[in-house]
């Protein structure tokens, strides 16, 4: 997932929640939920490589980046 589609999920989901619609701001999360969870397993297999976390490496997974590194 791009970076652009990133934030603008997440800023979906906050402004869905901020509303008070629960439904639509737990739908929009579910979308994003697994693209997270795909970086942060990328993440481990990295650590569990021996790559140290450098914050290089920490912010291209919060960047959703990871997994093209790979």
């Amino acid at each position: 997932m791009p970076v652009c589609c990133a934030s603008t999920g997440l800023y979906t989901v906050a402004y869905y929640f901020s509303m008070g619609r629960l439904l639509w701001g737990w739908l929009a999360l579910a979308v994003l939920l697994p693209g997270f969870l795909v970086q942060a397993l990328s993440y481990l297999w990295f650590r569990a490589d021996g790559h140290q976390g450098h914050c290089s490496l920490v912010m291209l997974h919060l960047l959703q980046l990871g997994v093209w590194k790979r």
